[in-house]
């Protein structure tokens, strides 16, 4: 069998030797309904494991999407964060949403992490107060007319919450009570689909 071209940042991160004996000592220990203790440095481990995966993730989502605006339009693309959020206050509900154009072309969004600026960019609710982004969109406006009639090239990144769902997911063995795979609608636990970036004419999913 062929290799694949690229590897999935979360594919490096299950196969780190520490990160995947943590995990099985937390699914041991929910098997068994026992407390689970887990070490300072463990805890550090994973969040540099977790951190160097998606940072790589990024930078790959962020350099093919502009290697493809390269190959396709040859034009400028004007870019702008979009961050939807939820206010910290449970009663002020509804989804709040912000648009901030960015400078640069899809390529320099590499120097600044997508979580740093879904909060630099987080919409404020009508209470004033910041909100906690739920999700958060880099989409690039296509100045120019071109062959492929393409007018916006929209790129998507799960927040940190959502992926520390899908992984609870997994350690609770969630989706065997709940069908959550879109795509093929069958109990799933694979942690998939973080990156996104789509054309309109076709939707290229990440990993």
């Amino acid at each position: 069998m062929a290799r694949p071209l690229f590897r999935s940042p979360l594919e490096k991160v299950v196969q780190d030797p520490k990160l995947t004996q943590i995990l099985e000592a937390m699914r041991n220990s929910i098997h068994r309904n026992e407390e689970f203790q887990i070490e300072k440095e463990n805890v550090c481990h994973v969040r540099e494991v977790f951190c160097a995966a998606i940072e790589a993730g990024e930078r790959g989502l962020y350099t093919f999407t502009q290697d493809l605006a390269d190959g396709m339009l040859g034009c400028r693309v004007s870019l702008f964060s979009e961050v939807w959020g939820r206010c910290i206050h449970k009663e002020h509900g509804g989804i709040q949403k912000s648009q901030t154009q960015l400078p640069g072309s899809f390529r320099d969004l590499n120097e600044e992490g997508d979580s740093h600026r879904s909060f630099l960019h987080a919409p404020l609710c009508w209470c004033g107060e910041k909100t906690l982004s739920i999700a958060s969109f880099v989409k690039g406006v296509v100045e120019r007319e071109n062959p492929f009639g393409i007018h916006l090239i929209s790129t998507r990144i799960k927040t940190p919450s959502n992926l520390a769902y899908k992984v609870a997911d997994i350690l609770f063995d969630i989706d065997k009570m709940f069908r959550r795979d879109k795509v093929s609608n069958q109990y799933s636990q694979v942690i998939k689909d973080v990156y996104g970036v789509k054309y309109p004419a076709a939707e290229l999913r990440g990993i």
